[in-house]
Formats: structure tokens, C-alpha cells, sequence
């Protein structure tokens, strides 16, 4: 089925942001709630009147810094939030010390309640050791090996083979659309995309997750769902059936039912159903006994894949270890989150089918990488406390001791049966369900429970003894309706055959689906437009504005789809882990079945070591991520301290913890470039930016422009790999075999001065003719269509390009002509990357939002940021209290142990003055790369003013040699030298940490045979003479696992700038991003050009249709691309990566939003002190890829960098000494070949 002929079909619908949906004999009953019941729907007058909470006599919170997940503004600004200061047990303690009983285990989540010491003994332990590494690129740590273990053997309900690591549920159930789509595409079904939903269901909260959900909630104002989503019934027996059906007739009419849908919409049409064994958010429903029994069967018929959302249901919430084994269902794919860490800290993930991971293992050696991935998927803290929790299940036998207890808890829930007002009472273990409306008395009496709708929700800790149960039942108390006034017995027990909505419910308008759009007019005009090829991106066709190297296109289900198969090459093998259980990001399945994993195990200041010792310069600080080293002895404090006191607790329905509101007003208080007025977090960048598009589409549904949809992006850019996320994102690679971008997404060029100038054209004219291909892109779109234009500061993953001086000047003034938002993508560029605190200082961007990342917590936590100016969060707050609340938001938001870490890490920013570090060491950083400029595969050395550098390789054509893969050769060389950079096509990338030393700083240039001695920080495997590139071929294919899309990496504990693998092997871990520049063209002219087709896409989309423009201050994943002096970008910025503490601070970008996360956290050593962003980029050759090669060699000799293509990347911790910034130059020793 062709793209525009779905959305045509979805658009016709006259569902709104409700579903889709089989007709039934009898629908649902009007649910729809009066608008003022939804704005207050969370309310409690108990904290009006006398409990207002505050930690300070009762003053302080009100009307506080935080974006709250699910919660209106008038919540925010007319009552105090309930403060949670303290756990122990079952139980919790706001600030004024009043004690409650916490019977929603936070948000299901602490199993184990609060202060179980053997969870925060292993976080500690694991902080100490090794507090972050990723699993990119063949690297990976051993918890993360060791929990992937676990996870499969506790799984018993049908067999798995692989485990992916995710941040949350919402990324676990995204993750999963993007598994399904690749796996479909694999096997050369390109149509079968959809998924179907249950009404009433909730599986999560980034726009794709939001749309799989059934709530009505979570689509109003949002546009939701998505045109490739269908829901079906609602198994809610009580409700639902029809008049003497029994629960086996109920059942078989909803099987037959999805079956109807199912032939309806065409089985050739249809991916995956996805079901939670029991529905928890949306009112603790379990299925009659024969649902699933006669639902699996018909999936199997019709060959559609069973996703099971275990999110809630398992570890023993059910009485079984999982759901699946309560029900018998036998799931193809399983998503887990919640009580994997007990709520302790940030962790989901996605368990594989054997068939599911043969055909992306079997497919990724032929097309390329499973190109998707987070910054802190499996990070090491996260699994070692999931595998201690995972431990205490099984020695404390936990599911016998939920069962044991059950009895009780369910028979003590009677109590309420008497009450006039309430009408069923359901559940199954520890999860309970009343059909009531009482929460506020319930915290009022000292009970914290969950509201929905008509529904009070109770999932106590698994540790809640005989004596707190029967508590339970002592609260209730609700015999009296208000003012005595009984409901009917209509009113109480109304059900319905259907749990579909009617189609006379409101009608949302949007571009993403769910609702009528002018478009679907027949007037000529189609959704989505047409593209210009496959991968590629939506662009003003400008002479050599963006390189001609896309394959051919294949339709698909959102717009752009496949492309065809790239070069891969194998890589060294090695011992221990080969075929390991996790689904590792990024990283192919000839990877994990051939290779052995470089296993980082622990870390000392800018190194680190892998399992067999080996050491490793880490010139990338992992991701652009933890700028102050391994073991920052503060930052282990802040985590165990918080953990100690308060583990977790959520910050939903204007409950929240003392340090997420004191990170939200540190933030604010930061942030220099623009006022903004609140902060929202995330577990990553990638949500943070899916977050984002959220934000804009509810903020001009708000204003009355709900066609003001369609984001800008840039080429090359990289905003994270959520399905939205990577939409925006600006690689192909993140595109290919995921139908992506979405078709509300356009972008517009790439502001590399050096590769896309034309001849004789200055740096003014090209950022000149940029903005003019923008504004034309936005005059042919429709300006009344563009809502938002996102941008880095400086690119980062696509290759650390560099604005020209006057690009973003002349962006901002064509955004502000027709009204379209800016987000700034700080998630690189922040915190002192670029050698201002933020890119927007760095460039003069005033953003309008903000997203912020990495450096936040120095990576020792997942956390992340959206910042919102004062004029998007006045509209938010104002529409929430007519509208209801913004409905969005994660679990973990705000989680306290996260921001604890983060609050630390900020005030070791300030305390070690650590831009005038990064500044300082900044010259001797530069001056080892300048050895570089003689290589004859090195085209360009971009200085970027005392900080930032980044080396771009002219092409070098050589009859012995493949285009585009002298990089990954290069890479290759750098790892077996013991140092890791970035590879990404021709772009060699480093971005040490911060406290980089003068020593680390030379063995980086000793690294590569560059006929220097003693230069500077540099990871690239430069070669004196073309027959060494000749030679670097016959090699290339044992060498390849650190090419881009080949980072076979992963890790255990790391201290300071090294991390070791678990043979003991230490690596300086020297990553960062990838730079771009361009050639005849002057900065100045680069930036004006840019900032021209900035405005001519603007005009080519409308101006009213544009609502945000996001960008990293310095791109990071997308390549570390600077930008030109005049030109910004942001997201992967903060915290000090930039040389200043956000990238916004570094390019004077004035965001409404800012996204941050990733970067938080410093050590007890003084930064020497240089920009710690470099990007290298290689010539390129026809026969070897030289990026991987040189990766490869970068960790042989034992150091860590980023290779994307024939890119480089270095970020280091910014803790890197002088002594540690001279050893890089050891490793790339030109003595060595």
C-alpha cells in the first residue's frame, strides 16, 4: 500500500486523536470527560487547604522551575507540589515529614521499596569502577553482557535470543517499532507496517509509543496517533460485555473482532499486535481467562508478531515471574522496564525471538547496521543494579512471596465493596484496580494511590508486609458520596459491548495522522510529499548543495524508506564474549556472531581498560558524554547519598523530589543565552528531542494553528533514535530500512562551508544562499505549515561541522520572519564543548527550546533536558488549564538520583572553573593536530578559535584504494595504538574529556605515523605516503568493527579518561565528533547561504507550518560539525563540552527549548584545559575503509575514539591531564605502522 494512499485513508477518518476501530454491535459509553474534570482530574483539594508542602516552614515550591510530566499549569502556579523527601520500606516521607503509604510502588517501579542496601552497595560499587561506558561499535561492559544473560534465562515463557537495552518503557516499545519495520523490510515486505493497539492500553510516551497507546489522553492536542496505528477492543469484561454474554463469549466476539480488523485492513498490512498480559495505566484490567488463548492464534494465522508489554507485569507483579507466563502467551518480542532495577535507576529493554534476531543478524551482514541505538543503552550502573535486583528476586523468592500475600491484599481491598460509589473491584497479585474516584482522600489519610479517570490504582513494593495490607483496607473510609448525593446504579455499572470510542468524538488536526488534514482535500495536494530520493533528505535543490551519494529509493509506510546495501568488512576476532545476548546499538549480527566484543571493564581518569588490561586512551569521553573521567568521587557520593535517602520517586500529578526542582532552577539559572522559564526532563537526548516535537505540536494547537506542524532539519544532523528522533535526524543510515524520515519532517542543507560552496563563493555568500534555499523550502511548504526548525550549533555525529560566522544570523532572522520556533540541540554542544557554556553563546542563537544532555551528569546517570522559554510555556500552562493537563511525560523524569548526580556535576563545572580548563589546555590540543595538515590523506585542519578542532580530508583517489574508507582504516589504526576516536565516512573525530593532561595530549599524536613527535591529541592513523594506504588495505578487513555503523564496543567501569575491558586492557577514551568545511567559500558567505535555504525551505513548506527549528550548538552523533562563526547549532553542547557550559552560551543561540543530557559529571582533577571537540576528516580511498581500520588501531594501541564512515571523533572527559592530552600523541606515534 503506498504511503500517501494510507494517509489518505487515515485522514478521511473522523476519529480525531481517538482510534481506529472494528464496528461492534454496542460501543462504549461517553467517556469523554468535561474539560474542567481533566484539567483538575489530578487535583487534590487536601493540598489547597492544608497540605501544602514545602521544605522550608512551607514556602519555596510553589510555582517552581519544572515542566512537570502530566500536570496542568495551574497545578504548577497556584498549588504547592507534594515534595517526597525520604523512603524506608513501603513507605515514603514528604518534606514536612509526614509519613505515607506509597501503594503504587512509585509508578509500579520499587519492588523492593526503598532503602535496599544491596541495590545501592552495586550501583556504588559500579560507579567506582566504571561509571559509564557505551556499547557501540562492538565495545560494550560486562553488566550489560551479564544482564542480557540473566534476562534471557529468567524468560521462560517461549525462547529469546537477544536483549536490546533501552532508558525507559516508552524507549522499549519505540525500540520495538523500529525492530519490527527493519525486520518486515529484511524480509522484503515493505507494506507490512502496521500495528495494532487495545483501547484503553498505555505503552508509553514518545509520539510513537504515545500513538501504540489506546488513552485518549495521550493523542488530544498531539495529533495522535499515528496513521500506521490501529486499536482495537479493550478486554475489560465487567464494562464491556454484552447482556448475558459470558467471559468465554466475550472473548471469542473481541478475537473475532480483531480478526474482522485484520482482514479489513489487509493481513499483508499488518506487523504486530502488542498487548500488556494485564492493562495497568489504563485501569488495572485483567483479560478473561481464554483472551489470549484465542487471540494468539489468529496473529499466528495471519503471521502478525505478538509484542508483549511486560513493563508492568513482570518480575513477579502477577504472582508469575512475567505476565506471559500467567496467560500462556508465547510473544515473539518482550518489553521490560520498571521493576528491572526496581526504580533505582533509569533502565527498559527489549527482549528478541531467535527468528526475529536470524533475520537482522542474517540481513545486517548484507545491508548494513540495525542502525539504532542510545547514548546509554545498556549503561554499566543501570544493569549491575538490575542484576542485583534480578538476584534478590530469585534468593528471596519473590513471586512465592507476592503469591503468599495476594490473598490478603486482594480480600483486604473488599472493604471497599461497600461503598455506594464503587462498582468493580479488580486485580491479580499485587496490582489492584477500583472503579472509583477518591484519590484525594486517599493521600489526605496518608495513602498514595493512582488516579484514571474512574479507576484508583494500588501496585504496592513486593516487600509490604502483612501488617501495612491490612492498612490498606483502613483507608478507604468513602461510604458517604459528597454531599450524600448516591450515584444510580446507570451510573454506577453502565457497560457497554465495545471498548472503541464513537466517531462523533473531537477531531484532531495534524500531519502525523489521526485527524483531518487540508491536504487530504482533493485539491492536487498530497501527505506526505513527495520525496527527492529514499534515505535522503527534503532539500531547495541547490547546485552542489548536498552530495549525490543516496541509492535509490523504495516506498514505504511514513515517506522515505530503504536504501540498498553499503560496504561492510569484517573485523579481528578475539576471545571471550563472541556471540554474547545482547542486541548491541548499532552494531551488525556478523559483529556479535564473529567478533569478540572489546569489553571495557574499568576506568582511570582518561583511560580505560579493557578485560584483558589492555589500556586505552579515550579520546571520545564516551560519547561526547562524561567530560570529567572515570571515578569523580563527588559524583559517586551524590548518587549513593540520594539513593540512600530516596531511591526513586516520580514527578507526575504535582507530586515531585527536592533535587529535580533544584537541577530544574540550576539549569534556568545557567542557561545565558535567552530567559527560559521551565525545565522538562528525559532519560536521554533522544527522548528529550521526541519530546520536543510534542511540545511545538500541543503549543500551536494551543495558539489555533494545528496545521502548523512540519519540522526543519539539517542535513548530516543527528538528534537522537527514537523513531521521531531519528526523523529528524539528518543521516541516512538512520533512515535506511526504518521508512523514515516521517513525512512532516523537511531538511535543508548542511552549513559545511568546505564541502558544498561553490566555486569562487565566500563563506557570507554561501551562509547567504543557505538561508535564501531555507526561506524558499518554507514559501513552497507554506509558512502557515512550518512549525519548528532544530538545529545543532556545531554538528556533531554527522561530522562536527562548523557554521559559517554569519549562518545562524541570517537563520534566525528568515525563522522570526515567519514565525517558526528554534530548538537549540545543546546535547553535544553544552557545558563547554565549544569553549562557551553553551553553542547558543557561541554562535548568538537565541533559542526558543532547548535540548540538553550528555555532559549533564558527566554520563554517570541517564538523564536528560528540555528547556522552554517563557513564551512557549505561558501558552503550554494557560491552554493546560482550559484544555487539561500537557499529557506527557516518562517514568523516570526527573528521577532523583539522576539529578542529584547532575547537581553536583554543575557546581564542579562552576568550582573548577572548568571553561577556563578547557580554554587553557586548548592551544596544545590544537597545535599536536597541526601535525596532521602534511598527511597527504588530510584535506583540512579546522582550528575553531583556541578550542575546537576539527581536521577535514580532501578526497585522495588511489587505484588501490575504496572512496570513503580511508577513515575507517585510519580508525582501525588508532584503536590497535590504543586510543579511540570517531570514524564517519572521511571524518576523523576526537573529543577528549576535559581533564585531558599535556602527556595525553602528545601519545594521542604519537598515534598515527605522522613524521611528528610530539603533537597534540590526535586519534587518526595519518599516513606519509599513498603505498601505506595501499598497504592498510590488505589488513582493512580484520580491522572494520570500528567503522561507523561497526563499533562492536562495550564496557564495565571505567575511572577517569581511561576505561579497561574485562581482560584488563586499558583504553584513553579520546571520542568525540565529526568536522566538515568547505573550500573557495568564506565562512562568512558559507553562513549567509545556509541561512538562505534555511528561509527558502521555510517559504517552500509555509511559514505557519514551521513551529521549531532545532539544532546542536556543535553537531555530536551526526558528525561533531562546528559551525561557522555566524552560523549555530546545539544539543550535543552542554555542560561545558563546548568550552562553555551550554552550546547556546557558546553561540549566543536564544532557544524557547533546550534538550540536555549526557554530560554531568567531573573528577577530582583540575582540567589542563583545552576544547575537547575534534573532528578529523580523511581523504578518501576506493579500496579500503579506512575510518574502521583506523579505529581499530586507535584501540590496538589502546584508546577509545568514535568512527563514523571515514570520520574521526575524540570528546574526552574534561577532567584529561597535560600528561594524559601528550600520551594521545604516543599513540598515534608515527614510528609505529
Amino acid at each position: 500500500m503506498g504511503i500517501n494512499r494510507l494517509l489518505r485513508s487515515s485522514l478521511r477518518t473522523q476519529l480525531g486523536s481517538y482510534m481506529k476501530n472494528v464496528t461492534a454491535t454496542r460501543v462504549l459509553q461517553d467517556h469523554t470527560l468535561k474539560v474542567s474534570v481533566i484539567a483538575r482530574h489530578h487535583s487534590t483539594e487536601a493540598q489547597k487547604e492544608d497540605s501544602v508542602t514545602n521544605l522550608n516552614d512551607s514556602q519555596g515550591f510553589k510555582g517552581h522551575d519544572m515542566l512537570a510530566p502530566f500536570t496542568a499549569g495551574w497545578q504548577t502556579n497556584d498549588l504547592h507540589p507534594l515534595v517526597i523527601e525520604k523512603s524506608e520500606g513501603s513507605y515514603v516521607y514528604d518534606c514536612n515529614g509526614k509519613k505515607y503509604l506509597d501503594a503504587l510502588a512509585g509508578l509500579w517501579c520499587t519492588a523492593l521499596g526503598g532503602n535496599e542496601p544491596r541495590l545501592v552497595a552495586a550501583a556504588t560499587s559500579q560507579l567506582n569502577t566504571l561509571p559509564f561506558y557505551h556499547s557501540f561499535w562492538n565495545r560494550t561492559t560486562k553488566p550489560s553482557l551479564d544482564l542480557a544473560k540473566d534476562l534471557l534465562e529468567s524468560f521462560t515463557a517461549s525462547k529469546m535470543a537477544k536483549a536490546f537495552f533501552t532508558n525507559s518503557g516508552s524507549e522499549a516499545n519505540d525500540t520495538q517499532v523500529k525492530l519490527v519495520w527493519y525486520y518486515n523490510n529484511a524480509l522484503g515486505r515493505p507494506n507490512k507496517k502496521k500495528f495494532i493497539a487495545r483501547a484503553k492500553s498505555y505503552h508509553g510516551s514518545t509520539l510513537i509509543s504515545a500513538s501504540l497507546s489506546g488513552l485518549p489522553a495521550l493523542h488530544q492536542n498531539f495529533d495522535l496517533p499515528a496513521p500506521f496505528v490501529l486499536h482495537t477492543d479493550c478486554p475489560h469484561y465487567w464494562r464491556f460485555h454484552l447482556p448475558g454474554e459470558t467471559e468465554e463469549e466475550f472473548s471469542t466476539r473481541l478475537a473475532n473482532n480483531l480478526e474482522n480488523l485484520i482482514l479489513k485492513e489487509g493481513p499483508e498490512t499488518i506487523a504486530a499486535f502488542i498487548a500488556e498480559p494485564v492493562m495497568g495505566a489504563g485501569g488495572v484490567i485483567p483479560p478473561p481467562a481464554a483472551y489470549f488463548d484465542k487471540i494468539q492464534p489468529i496473529l499466528k494465522k495471519y503471521d502478525i508478531l505478538f509484542i508483549a508489554d511486560e513493563v508492568i507485569c513482570a518480575f513477579g507483579r502477577l504472582g508469575t515471574m512475567y505476565g506471559c507466563d500467567k496467560y500462556n502467551i508465547k510473544p515473539d518480542l518482550v518489553s521490560m522496564a520498571k521493576a528491572l532495577s526496581s526504580g533505582y535507576l533509569p533502565i527498559g529493554a527489549v527482549l528478541v525471538s531467535p527468528e526475529i534476531t536470524e533475520v537482522i543478524y542474517s540481513q545486517s551482514n548484507k545491508l548494513g547496521t540495525f542502525s539504532h541505538g542510545f547514548t546509554y543503552s545498556g549503561h554499566p550502573v543501570s544493569c549491575a543494579v538490575a542484576i542485583e535486583a534480578l538476584k534478590i528476586y530469585k534468593e528471596r523468592n519473590i513471586v512465592e512471596q507476592v503469591k503468599s500475600i495476594s490473598p490478603r491484599f486482594q480480600d483486604g481491598l473488599k472493604a471497599f465493596a461497600d461503598s455506594p460509589i464503587i462498582g468493580e473491584i479488580r486485580g491479580t497479585g499485587l496490582i489492584l484496580g477500583v472503579g472509583a474516584y477518591f484519590g484525594t482522600q486517599c493521600e489526605k489519610h496518608g495513602m498514595l494511590v493512582r488516579v484514571s479517570g474512574d479507576n484508583i490504582m494500588m501496585s504496592p513494593p513486593f516487600i509490604i508486609s502483612p501488617e501495612e495490607v491490612d492498612e490498606v483496607g483502613k483507608f478507604h473510609g468513602f461510604h458517604e458520596f459528597p454531599n450524600n448525593k448516591h450515584p444510580t446504579h446507570d451510573q454506577l455499572h453502565h457497560p457497554s459491548s465495545s471498548c472503541v470510542p464513537e466517531d462523533n468524538t473531537r477531531v484532531a488536526s495534524g500531519w502525523f495522522g489521526g485527524g483531518h488534514s487540508p491536504l487530504a482535500a482533493d485539491d492536487g495536494r498530497r501527505l506526505p510529499r513527495s520525496y527527492l530520493l529514499s534515505s535522503h533528505v527534503k532539500h531547495v535543490a541547490a547546485s552542489r548543495s548536498l552530495q549525490k551519494h543516496f541509492p535509490q529509493p523504495q516506498v514505504g509506510l511514513l515517506g522515505l524508506n530503504s536504501s540498498g546495501p553499503y560496504s561492510t568488512a569484517a573485523a579481528e576476532q578475539s576471545k571471550g564474549y563472541k556471540g554474547h545476548d545482547m542486541l548491541a546499538p548499532f552494531t551488525a549480527g556478523w559483529q556479535t556472531t564473529d567478533l569478540q566484543p572489546i569489553v571495557i571493564e574499568k576506568s582511570e581518569g582518561c583511560y580505560v581498560y579493557d578485560t584483558n588490561g589492555k589500556k586505552y586512551l579515550d579520546a571520545l569521553a564516551g560519547l561526547w558524554s562524561n567530560p570529567l573521567g572515570g571515578n569523580e568521587p563527588r559524583l559517586v557520593a551524590a548518587a549513593t547519598a540520594q539513593m540512600s535517602t530516596l531511591p526513586f520517586y516520580h514527578s507526575f500529578w504535582n507530586r515531585t523530589t527536592k533535587p529535580s526542582l533544584d537541577l530544574a532552577k540550576e539549569l534556568l539559572e545557567m542557561f545565558t543565552a535567552r530567559k527560559m522559564a521551565k525545565v522538562f526532563f528525559t532519560n536521554s537526548g533522544s527522548d528529550a528531542n521526541d519530546t520536543q516535537v510534542k511540545l511545538v505540536w500541543y503549543y500551536n494547537n494551543a495558539l489555533g494553528r494545528p496545521n502548523k506542524k512540519k519540522f526543519i532539519a539539517r542535513a548530516k544532523s543527528y538528534h537522537g533514535s527514537t523513531l521521531i528522533a531519528a526523523s529528524l535526524s539528518g543521516l541516512p543510515a538512520l533512515h535506511q530500512s526504518f521508512d523514515l524520515p516521517a513525512p512532516f519532517v523537511l531538511h535543508t542543507d548542511c552549513p559545511h562551508y568546505w564541502r558544498f560552496h561553490l566555486p569562487g563563493e565566500t563563506e557570507e555568500q554561501f551562509a547567504t544562499r543557505l538561508a535564501n534555499n531555507l526561506e524558499s523550502l518554507i514559501l513552497k511548504e507554506g509558512p502557515d505549515m512550518i512549525a519548528a526548525f532544530i538545529a545543532e550549533p556545531v554538528m556533531g555525529a554527522g561530522g562536527v561541522i562548523l557554521p559559517p560566522k554569519t549562518y545562524f544570523e541570517k537563520i534566525q532572522a528568515v525563522l522570526k520572519k515567519y514565525d517558526i520556533l528554534f530548538i537549540a540541540d545543546e546535547v553535544i554542544c553544552g557545558f563547554g564543548r565549544l569553549g562557551t557554556m553553551f553553542g547558543c553563546d557561541k554562535y548568538n542563537i537565541k533559542p526558543d527550546l532547548v535540548t540538553v544532555a550528555k555532559a549533564l551528569s558527566s554520563a554517570y546517570l541517564p538523564i536528560a533536558a528540555v528547556i522552554v522559554s517563557s513564551e512557549v510555556s505561558e501558552v503550554i500552562h494557560s491552554q493546560s488549564n482550559k484544555l487539561g493537563s500537557f499529557s506527557h511525560g516518562f517514568t523516570y523524569s526527573g528521577h532523583p538520583v539522576p539529578c542529584a548526580v547532575a547537581i553536583e556535576t554543575l557546581k564542579i563545572y562552576k568550582e573548577r572553573n572548568i571553561l577556563e580548563q578547557i580554554n587553557s589546555i586548548a592551544p596544545r590540543f590544537q597545535d599536536g593536530l597541526k601535525a596532521f595538515s602534511n598527511s597527504p590523506i588530510v584535506g583540512e585542519v579546522c582550528f575553531f578559535v583556541p578550542k575546537l578542532i576539527i581536521l577535514v580530508n580532501k578526497r585522495l583517489q588511489h587505484d588501490n584504494m575504496k572512496e570513503r574508507e580511508i577513515g575507517a582504516y585510519f580508525g582501525a589504526q588508532c584503536v590497535k595504538r590504543g586510543m579511540f576516536v570517531r570514524v564517519t565516512g572521511d571524518n576523523i573525530s576526537l573529543a577528549p574529556p576535559f581533564i585531558l593532561s599535556d602527556e595525553e595530549v602528545d601519545k594521542g599524536c604519537y598515534v598515527c605515523p605522522t613524521g611528528r613527535k610530539k603533537n597534540i591529541l590526535i586519534l587518526l592513523l595519518v599516513f606519509s605516503a599513498q603505498h601505506q594506504l595501499v598497504a592498510a588495505a590488505t589488513v582493512q578487513t580484520n580491522t572494520l568493527p570500528f567503522y561507523h555503523s561497526c563499533w562492536n564496543h562495550t564496557a564495565k567501569p571505567f575511572l577517569g579518561c581511561y576505561v579497561y575491558d574485562t581482560n584488563g586492557k586499558k583504553y584513553l577514551d579520546a571520542l568525540a565528533g565529526l568536522w566538515c568545511n568547505a573550500l573557495g567559500e568564506t565562512e562568512e558567505e558559507f553562513s549567509t547561504r545556509f541561512a538562505n535555504n534555511l528561509e527558502n525551505l521555510i517559504l517552500k513548506e509555509g511559514p505557519e507550518t514551521i513551529a521549531a527549528f532545532i539544532a546542536e550548538p556543535v553537531m555530536g552523533a551526526g558528525g561533531v560539525m562546528l559551525p561557522l562563526k555566524t552560523y549555530f547549532k546545539k544539543v550535543i553542547c552542554g555542560f561545558g563540552r563546548l568550552g562553555t557550559m551550554f552550546g547556546c552560551d557558546k553561540y549566543n543561540i536564544k532557544p524557547d527549548l533546550v534538550s540536555v543530557a549526557k554530560v554531568l559529571s567531573l573528577t577530582d582533577l583540575l582540567i589542563q584545559g583545552t576544547q575537547f571537540h575534534v573532528q578529523l576528516q580523511l581523504k578518501r580511498s576506493k579500496f579500503i575503509n579506512i575510518g574502521a581500520y583506523f579505529g581499530a588501531q586507535c584501540v590496538q594501541r589502546g584508546m577509545f575514539i568514535r568512527v563514523t564512515g571515514d570520520n574521526i571523533s575524540l570528546a574526552p572527559p574534561y577532567i584529561i591531564s597535560d600528561e594524559e592530552v601528550d600520551k594521545i600523541a604516543l599513540i598515534v606515534n608515527p614510528n609505529k605502522s
